[in-house]
């Protein structure tokens, strides 16, 4: 059975850049743009501001989950299947390095929500009726892998703010030295 994990920033320093936005290439906000699994066919360069200055990392969410590489991460993640992702050219702020801000596209139904628990649910008493029955918080995130698939890259349909990465693309990320958190979730 396939192996998943949960790519994250390196959160072991606070001594490093923080990332807002993206936003579009004439600085419109995107909404969900990037993290529904569509492709995106708006202008660009996309424009990424700094919150808080520091190093820069490799791979950086922004405050939208929204996953922030430099080219040689890029680079890497072209050498998987072209369908998990699409690299949209990034203008960090004050930096002149080229980025790119990441727009997973597979989301599969894949949340193996016993091994989840607890998982809370949106509720009408939680007045939010646009999210009525969507999950609210997952307490331990797990993948059913047969479910996942074989993508190297994906988002939970179910719970869209955490990217995922194969064990083939994990593997390739340690190879290579690249500073991130990789956390199992199958």
């Amino acid at each position: 059975m396939p192996r998943f994990f949960r790519l994250q920033d390196d959160m072991t320093t606070d001594r490093r850049w923080y990332l807002s936005g993206p936003t579009g290439s004439l600085d419109e906000w995107l909404d969900d743009a990037l993290v529904r699994g569509q492709e995106y066919l708006g202008g660009q360069p996309l424009k990424v501001a700094i919150v808080r200055p520091g190093p820069m990392l490799e791979v950086t969410f922004t405050t939208e989950t929204i996953p922030i590489v430099n080219e040689r991460v890029a680079a890497m993640l072209r050498r998987t299947d072209r369908r998990n992702a699409q690299l949209i050219p990034a203008a960090v702020d004050g930096s002149s390095q080229l980025f790119f801000a990441v727009n997973v596209l597979p989301h599969p139904v894949c949340v193996d929500e016993l091994a989840s628990a607890p998982v809370v649910r949106w509720t009408e008493a939680d007045g939010r009726p646009e999210m009525l029955g969507q999950y609210q918080r997952i307490g331990r995130l797990r993948l059913d892998a047969g479910r996942a698939g074989n993508w190297d890259l994906l988002r939970a349909s179910e719970w869209p703010v955490a990217v995922i990465v194969s064990e083939r693309l994990a593997d390739l990320l340690r190879a290579g030295n690249v500073r991130c958190n990789l956390m199992a979730v199958t």
